[in-house]
């Protein structure tokens, strides 16, 4: 965003400046000379030394610097156009980025406060009813890998949870060990690479 801001700071000044140069520019001239032109007076006597001052406009009557003028208010439209351009593209990358974050954080709550408290009641009650005869150990593992299976899957989802949260707070910025653009690069897209990958927030993949 700041680059294409800069983008614009830079255009601006352009556009300013051909509007600028469409008005004439004053010429000034002075000096001081020492004028040896012979006179023709008797006895023969130099003009000796005269100073002189000139002023001229150069008046544009059919060039008007539109050509130039034009130019420059279309490199500051592309520029505002730029800068609209990156913060859509922004948008859009957050956007699957966000909504797994959301979609994976709602999940995890759930696997905490509904899912894996029944889970681990199931299991004790399994547990309980085996040492009091009332159930089968078969039974007692299946409700403990139930148990372990609902576990990873909640810490594969708090895993998804932070993963997008980190790239939230780094502004997209994944990519810190990749070569910077090149000044003449500027205007590619954005690059979409070392994105976090979206998991099935239901289980690991």
């Amino acid at each position: 965003m700041k680059i294409a801001q800069l983008g614009i700071t830079r255009a601006d000044p352009q556009l300013a400046r051909a509007h600028h140069e469409n008005v004439p520019d004053l010429s000034l001239r002075a000096g001081y000379l020492n004028n040896r032109e012979q006179l023709g007076s008797v006895p023969p006597k130099a003009a000796g030394s005269e100073g002189f001052a000139e002023v001229g406009v150069n008046l544009r009557l059919f060039n008007r610097n539109q050509g130039n003028i034009e130019t420059a208010k279309a490199d500051q439209e592309r520029a505002n156009f730029e800068l609209q351009r990156v913060a859509l593209v922004l948008r859009q990358l957050a956007a699957p980025i966000l909504q797994s974050y959301t979609s994976s954080r709602a999940i995890a709550d759930r696997y905490k406060t509904r899912t894996l408290p029944k889970a681990r009641k199931a299991y004790e009650l399994y547990v309980n009813k085996y040492h009091e005869g009332a159930a089968a150990y078969p039974h007692v593992l299946i409700a403990q890998r139930t148990l372990f299976q609902l576990e990873a899957n909640y810490i594969g989802t708090l895993e998804n949870v932070w993963i997008n949260a980190a790239t939230l707070q780094g502004l997209l910025l994944t990519d810190g060990l990749d070569l910077p653009a090149a000044p003449g690069e500027l205007d590619r897209p954005v690059r979409e690479i070392n994105m976090p990958a979206t998991e099935n927030p239901g289980g690991r993949q």
